[in-house]
């Protein structure tokens, strides 16, 4: 994977109908060349697929990472597969020694409640530490029932063109890509691809850092690590409770692991490095999704 295929994954994170055209603008190759790497990525399984959500702004809700040390009990996969039967966690896996990471959505203080009071139900389970996260919000807008007729079609292929959802709503093609682009320009509505790293032959893993708050602040942290690891850094957690930022990278090998550890330890403002390898990775469907589903049934335009 070079820092093209980054960039695609990245901005198909962000908004998985960006067109192959837009993204042979933004890398200066053709399209056809665009269209070949994803093509490419997909057929990997490093986009693992396609989803569509609504903004926690339009939802209410808020992101909370949670990590779990066990006693090694458990099958891995069986037990990351159960924590995603609990409707707020989005994505979780599992990591070296025995430990768990956890993303889930919640709105309140009875969701978290609910939240640990499920993992503490886990014999397994020795240990819980869990840290709400500062997370982009995105924004609100008004959906008509044509964004939603839209919406319900895009369910089953968020990349599908203009063309076909015309036909499957039955509305015009001038009609849908006006309500389309108004749906990704908004921002209330998530377009996006799951990106699965472990499958490109790398090495996923996750490092939780400290930093002396009296020296910088978490922004300066980012943009360090977003400059020095531009290849390797996909995403950064940062809690709201304590200097703490988990941040999720991948290596070629053990070696570049221990490298970019070793490198992050030597930041003067950076105190504590620790590092857990990914073993299994699922995505889930969350909180915002079934809010998405009960919004559209709601609306008469999909059936429960």
């Amino acid at each position: 994977m070079d820092s093209i295929d980054k960039g695609i994954l990245n901005h198909m994170a962000n908004n998985c109908r960006i067109t192959y055209r837009e993204l042979s603008l933004k890398f200066n190759i053709s399209s056809s060349a665009i269209k070949k790497r994803v093509k490419k990525l997909e057929e990997s399984g490093i986009i693992e697929g396609y989803g569509v959500n609504l903004s926690r702004a339009m939802t209410g809700t808020n992101l909370l990472f949670g990590f779990l040390a066990t006693d090694g009990s458990q099958d891995e996969q069986d037990f990351v597969n159960t924590l995603g039967k609990q409707e707020m966690f989005v994505a979780a896996a599992s990591y070296t020694g025995g430990h768990y990471a956890l993303i889930a959505e919640y709105r309140n203080s009875q969701d978290l409640w609910e939240l640990g009071a499920f993992l503490r139900n886990f014999d397994c389970v020795l240990n819980i530490e869990t840290h709400q996260l500062l997370s982009a919000q995105g924004s609100t807008m008004e959906l008509t029932k044509l964004h939603l007729r839209v919406i319900n079609v895009l369910l089953d292929d968020p990349r599908m063109s203009i063309v076909d959802i015309a036909e499957k709503t039955g509305l015009t093609s001038r009609r849908v890509r006006r309500l389309v682009n108004e749906l990704v320009e908004g921002q209330a509505v998530i377009f996006r691809s799951f990106n699965e790293l472990g499958a490109a032959g790398s090495i996923p893993f996750l490092m939780w850092i400290t930093w002396n708050e009296k020296e910088t602040d978490h922004n300066a942290i980012r943009d360090w690590l977003d400059k020095t690891f531009k290849l390797s850094l996909w995403e950064s957690f940062i809690s709201a409770e304590a200097p703490i930022m988990i941040c999720l990278l991948s290596g070629e090998d053990l070696t570049e692991v221990d490298s970019i550890a070793r490198a992050t330890r030597r930041h003067p403002h950076i105190p504590t490095v620790t590092v857990q390898i990914s073993k299994h990775h699922r995505y889930f469907p969350g909180l915002s999704y079934r809010i998405l589903l009960k919004t559209l049934e709601e609306a008469g335009v999909r059936r429960s």
